[in-house]
């Protein structure tokens, strides 16, 4: 059967080929014949049929083509005094007889290309198709060959191929002898016989239909790789749901000791879980414990949710502020956590390190919300200075110069360790930060007008267009000037001492130094405070994390910064705010809030390549 249908296959096959090979053997040999002949010539067959024929098996005798026409153009041309043995196109320079051979060379190449690879594939792919149908099939073609040879055998005559003559001769005189006799004399009826043989067939075919729905049912009975595969991924699907909500509910009893330890109520309505009515008494707590022998987890799954609830060891010094910290103002959680989209992109920056986040399941950003397979990688720059030990570092408050408090508020601190207040994060550790909790900066953005050629101000939808102070940083990246450790002040001397130093300052006869000194700290007067908290960063981690005071300080008069300038070789520029200015994308909203403030032209473009819209301080 199978090598029946392959060959089926291959009469097609050999009909395709058969158009490629006349083809080009019926052009190769109009060009390596240039003599017309006027009568048909056994040779060229040859060079249409079977020289392309032994092309398809390898033999491509590129040596032969220069040979043949070498001798078949030095024949067309007659030349007595040619030996066409030793005649070359190439050392006659036979332009015609060159250019026929590079003709036929291209030609072979593409025949090639085309008949030995394109149609000797499709004809392995057309087996390996029947040969896939027939396997699939093999059940079934091998029943109805058996029930062939059944039929065969039983019409065969029993006796071998010299006596089975005789039984044939046999049988047809008695075929003959029933048709005569019934014609004649209505005699030697075979009604009898023909039920006989009525009956057997009848007793075949059910027994065949018998043995065929036995078959189909036991192939509805027996389950397909694919269909094991089905149900053992069902089964643990469904051994994953009960894991989960056995730790639900595990976490929600851990939730409700934890709300009892402190005090029954959470005091944080900000949060997004569930707040308890009442207070749960002793009976309730000692039946939430004795409910834990119903879970089951292991013992190192077990160590580590407990150190996730473990109370913060309190020293005598925390005690005595306690009642400072309740007066603090709570956390803004709900806001906070929307902030820190930055804060957990998967990709943390810094070279050479590659460091990725572990993915924040969606509603579980939230400290206040137990996850208790949170295990995020630690990480912190071997480049980063040391910081204090853990049981020396008095947060919330400024130590001999050391500030660990937050514009936020009060954060939370567990294990030693503070929480930053957006939520979860995917990382622990430093990362690139200097200091466990709050690293504080100040971020002064600093603008003047920006003037066309002719020194007018540039105008843009009716607003004036603003020149920003801008820090190089590696990457082309321009940066807002960024002077770290500073918590209250939103001019920091640094800022002050850049723009007041001499080598920078523009002087002239009718403006001398101290005269510009005065205006730029009269400019400084005017700043705005723009924002002052959490700063969404990339570089945040759960326990390190960016705050910022943001001021604005333009020359509203315009005869100030503009005698400011800055070196070639400075890592200071004023720099036009356009959509093509690679800004730190951190820096963004609070841009455009100091030019909305300032009533500038907002020139900033979000990364997606929209603008950001108006935002009010």
């Amino acid at each position: 059967m199978m090598m029946h249908k392959m060959l089926i296959d291959l009469q097609f096959f050999i009909f395709l080929v058969l158009i490629f090979v006349i083809g080009y053997g019926v052009s190769t040999s109009s060009i390596m014949n240039p003599q017309k002949f006027g009568h048909f010539q056994g040779e060229m067959m040859f060079d249409i049929l079977w020289r392309p024929y032994q092309n398809l098996f390898g033999e491509i005798g590129e040596e032969t083509i220069d040979e043949v026409m070498n001798q078949r153009y030095c024949e067309f041309l007659k030349d007595p005094s040619l030996d066409c043995e030793k005649y070359s196109c190439q050392d006659e320079d036979h332009r015609v007889c060159i250019v026929n051979i590079y003709i036929v060379k291209i030609m072979l190449g593409l025949y090639m290309m085309l008949a030995a690879v394109l149609m000797l594939n499709l004809l392995v792919a057309v087996f390996s198709s029947t040969y896939e149908e027939i396997r699939e099939n093999s059940k079934t073609l091998w029943k109805r060959q058996k029930f062939d040879l059944m039929v065969e055998y039983r019409s065969r005559s029993p006796l071998p191929v010299p006596f089975s003559t005789i039984l044939h001769c046999c049988r047809f005189i008695k075929l003959l002898f029933r048709i005569t006799c019934g014609r004649m004399f209505g005699c030697c009826a075979v009604e009898e016989e023909v039920h006989v043989v009525d009956v057997h067939q009848r007793l075949t075919v059910t027994l065949l239909e018998i043995e065929c729905r036995r078959n189909y049912l036991e192939k509805l009975g027996e389950k397909t790789e694919h269909e094991e595969l089905q149900d053992g991924l069902a089964k643990v699907s469904r051994d994953v749901e009960v894991i989960q909500m056995s730790l639900a509910e595990f976490e929600s009893k851990i939730q409700q000791i934890i709300d009892v330890a402190t005090g029954g109520r959470a005091k944080n309505s900000n949060r997004n879980s569930l707040e308890p009515d009442e207070e749960m008494s002793e009976m309730d707590v000692e039946e939430v414990i004795s409910s834990f022998d119903n879970v089951h987890v292991d013992a190192e799954t077990a160590a580590v949710d407990m150190s996730m609830v473990q109370m913060q060891d309190v020293s005598d010094d925390l005690a005595d502020r306690k009642e400072e910290l309740s007066n603090m103002k709570p956390l803004d959680v709900v806001r906070l956590i929307k902030m820190g989209k930055k804060s957990r992109k998967t990709e943390y920056p810094g070279e050479p390190n590659a460091v990725r986040r572990a993915h924040v399941k969606k509603g579980y950003q939230d400290w206040n919300r137990i996850w208790i397979n949170y295990s995020p990688y630690s990480y912190t720059d071997v480049r980063v200075p040391a910081d204090r030990k853990l049981p020396e570092i008095k947060w919330h408050c400024n130590t001999n110069g050391d500030e660990r408090r937050s514009y936020e508020g009060a954060y939370e601190v567990r294990n030693q360790l503070p929480l930053i207040p957006c939520g979860r994060t995917g990382l622990t550790g430093r990362g690139l930060l200097d200091r466990y909790g709050p690293n504080h900066a100040a971020l002064p953005i600093i603008t003047r007008y920006a003037k066309d050629g002719n020194g007018d101000i540039v105008m843009l939808a009716g607003k004036p267009v603003l020149e920003v102070l801008l820090e190089a940083r590696p990457g082309d990246v321009g940066s807002l000037p960024e002077i770290r450790g500073v918590y209250d002040d939103p001019l920091p001397p640094e800022v002050r001492d850049l723009l007041t130093n001499p080598d920078h300052l523009i002087v002239s006869e009718t403006l001398s130094a101290d005269k510009l000194v005065r205006r730029i700290e009269k400019v400084f007067k005017a700043g705005i405070l723009i924002y002052r908290g959490f700063l969404d960063s990339e570089y945040n981690t759960d326990n390190a994390w960016f705050e910022a005071i943001i001021a604005s300080y333009h020359d509203t008069n315009d005869n100030t910064f503009h005698h400011i300038g800055f070196g070639e070789g400075s890592k200071y520029k004023w720099s036009r705010v356009n959509s093509w200015i690679n800004i730190n994308n951190m820096y963004r909203e609070y841009l455009q809030k100091a030019f909305y403030a300032r009533n500038g032209y907002d020139s900033v473009v979000s990364p997606n390549g929209s603008s950001l819209h108006h935002m009010g301080s």
